[in-house]
């Protein structure tokens, strides 16, 4: 079982390095992972980023490459994925 986070010494006693546990993240692993509660959907990525001073993060989805689903949480399909529209029409999909 993982404990809360494993921190070893490096540059000669200088610094640490938090190695986190699943669920945190962040310098101290003091942030919690967005990520670890499975919010994308139809096969999105989850990215979790963590701001310079390591002070918050802000999660976010990365749809499939097949470009099937797009919105915030990879939840719509995409009705232009097929190329419906014909003579040069231009595909927009109703969200």
């Amino acid at each position: 079982p993982c404990v809360y986070g494993t921190c070893s010494v490096i540059n000669n006693g200088q610094g640490y390095r938090c190695s986190c546990c699943p669920g945190f993240l962040g310098p101290r692993c003091n942030l919690a992972d967005p990520c670890s509660m499975t919010t994308c959907l139809n096969g999105g990525n989850c990215i979790a980023t963590v701001n310079p001073a390591g002070t918050q993060v802000t999660q976010s989805c990365q749809c499939p490459s097949s470009q099937m689903y797009t919105g915030s949480s990879c939840q719509f399909f995409n009705p232009c994925i097929s190329s419906p529209c014909m003579n040069g029409g231009v595909c927009t999909p109703y969200t």
